[in-house]
């Protein structure tokens, strides 16, 4: 937070008391910082960042912050859909299992075309051809990035749509019970 003048407020512009200074630092403490913003904004889906990639057992969840129930319910659709995408599934679930194959298989295909870029830089000769290459394995790799978001997402949804049509794949059952408890520690 700026710091105030001696005889103006930086955000009035009004003489500045103390009593101003910790009105301003104090609404500035109940907005919160940069990071809750940019969640806030984001929303619930959270940009398409999804948690998958936090390990085995995932984020911690504090049922009081919401932004942490939100976290821990995509990481739980997310290996819902994990273990979803394979399985004969009912009928609301099936669209978004093909959306999720059809993600990775796309995810795959970029994959090797980042690693065959990857493999041409390495080999440039020169360098105008080595700028060349780097404006390419740049475009390939921002195309795997966001593919892989896209299939994380596909994934993330499937699980959801598993949920919401009552099917539990093998071996995740619990992950059923702890959705629920953490829709019920979301508002509304």
């Amino acid at each position: 937070m700026r710091p105030c003048r001696p005889t103006r407020s930086w955000r009035t512009g009004r003489r500045c008391t103390p009593r101003c200074c910790r009105k301003t630092t104090t609404v500035a403490r109940q907005l919160g910082d940069l990071n809750t913003w940019s969640s806030r904004l984001r929303g619930p889906g959270g940009g398409g960042v999804v948690v998958a990639e936090e390990g085995e057992r995932g984020p911690e969840v504090n049922l009081t912050d919401h932004g942490s129930v939100l976290r821990r319910l995509d990481f739980v659709f997310t290996r819902v859909g994990q273990a979803a995408l394979d399985q004969k599934l009912p009928k609301p679930a099936a669209r978004s299992q093909q959306a999720a194959h059809e993600a990775g298989q796309q995810l795959r295909v970029l994959e090797r075309k980042l690693q065959d870029q990857q493999q041409r830089r390495k080999k440039a000769s020169d360098a105008t051809e080595a700028m060349r290459l780097d404006s390419t394995l740049a475009s390939a790799r921002t195309a795997y990035e966001q593919q892989k978001r896209l299939a994380d997402f596909a994934t993330l949804v499937l699980g959801r749509e598993c949920l919401q049509a009552c099917f539990v794949p093998k071996g995740r059952e619990g992950l059923k019970d702890e959705a629920d408890e953490l829709r019920k520690a979301l508002p509304g």
